[in-house]
């Protein structure tokens, strides 16, 4: 029966091997680059596959293979530009190696996590990246323990878990926070407030523990009062934060808020109080974002590599589905950097 007017009926490997002159065995190892084949064959039948647009039927490849071919991504915050690189170096990574993507935002809710989880069960993924959530309470979410307990093929990225062995691809969080707070305090500034979201997440318990060495290396005592949970970690918290060390007598001089959406919250604050940056305070976001050097004052950050983070974590889990040994360490951070713009000045004690 011939396929319906206007519609071209799909070439198969038996099309291809009959085309090319191979057994069907033969084409199907030259398209799937294994077993022993000439590379004369495997240039021919790979041209024949093209000439009739030939595309591998995933399914049954799948089916064949006990694999879907489909890898599950949950992040926190699908609208922060941190996390959304992360996505497109993850998918970019996963496509070329012919992998499809389901994608999951828990929205920084651990019930959430969870949910998508069992809904990647059931898709039966071969893998998972996650990056994890924790509540306000500072519990971590269960969806890891439930992946790990599966035995399904994991990636923890800019979080981890405590008591979770599975590799992590994370910034170095710890040093970026010790290098923005050195630079406040090279510059004069010795009350500088910092604003975190849920400090129980692994990113910021590290962000918190780079400020409080920067503080002791040049022997300035950490203060307590000047490090505020926002406990959201979007641009309400961050608005929330800054309100109450803006309120504190003496306000401090200069303030790193510690993801790009709560800086955000923390540019709103300054700006209700009248406040001018870098003039009356400065001021340090988190992540690079693409209207960050294009704020009426250029706003400095502490810039991660999420592109390289997202394609390190994919090429990792990679490795893991198709069982070989990881090349490299069981955590992985990478370097951040201090991107110096003009929110930030020497501190001038006459003007307070």
């Amino acid at each position: 029966m011939s396929a319906p007017k206007g519609h071209q009926q799909l070439a198969t490997l038996e099309d291809v091997a009959q085309r090319a002159g191979v057994s069907v065995a033969t084409a199907g190892r030259a398209l799937g680059n294994y077993g022993r084949v000439s590379t004369k064959t495997r240039t021919l039948v790979l041209r024949v596959a093209r000439d009739l647009n030939y595309h591998p039927n995933a399914v049954a490849r799948g089916m064949k293979q006990r694999l879907t071919y489909t890898v599950g991504l949950i992040v926190g915050n699908i609208c922060n530009p941190f996390f959304s690189t992360i996505v497109r170096a993850v998918e970019g990574t996963l496509i070329n190696r012919g992998y499809n993507l389901i994608i999951c935002d828990s929205d920084e809710d651990v019930d959430k996590e969870i949910s998508h989880s069992q809904v990647l069960f059931q898709r039966r993924v071969d893998g998972l990246i996650v990056s994890p959530t924790a509540s306000s309470e500072g519990t971590s979410s269960g969806a890891v323990k439930l992946i790990s307990e599966r035995g399904i093929p994991l990636i923890l990225i800019d979080r981890l878990v405590p008591g979770i062995r599975a590799p992590v691809v994370a910034a170095d969080n710890m040093g970026g926070a010790f290098d923005a707070t050195k630079y406040l305090l090279q510059l004069g500034h010795k009350r500088i407030g910092i604003i975190v979201g849920r400090k129980t997440l692994g990113s910021m318990t590290a962000r918190v523990e780079g400020y409080r060495r920067a503080l002791n290396s040049v022997g300035t005592t950490f203060d307590e009062s000047l490090v505020v949970d926002g406990v959201d970690v979007g641009v309400q918290g961050g608005d929330y934060a800054a309100q109450q060390l803006l309120t504190l007598t003496p306000r401090p001089t200069a303030m790193i808020a510690m993801n790009n959406l709560l800086v955000l919250g923390a540019l709103n604050a300054v700006r209700a109080r009248g406040l001018r940056i870098p003039r009356d305070i400065s001021i340090i976001g988190w992540d690079d974002f693409d209207s960050a050097s294009h704020l009426r004052v250029p706003l400095t950050v502490v810039d991660q590599p999420a592109w390289a983070m997202g394609t390190m974590a994919a090429e990792h889990l990679l490795q893991l589905m198709s069982a070989e040994t990881l090349d490299r360490p069981l955590e992985i951070l990478l370097r951040c950097n201090l991107i110096i713009r003009d929110s930030c000045s020497a501190f001038e004690p006459a003007k307070f």
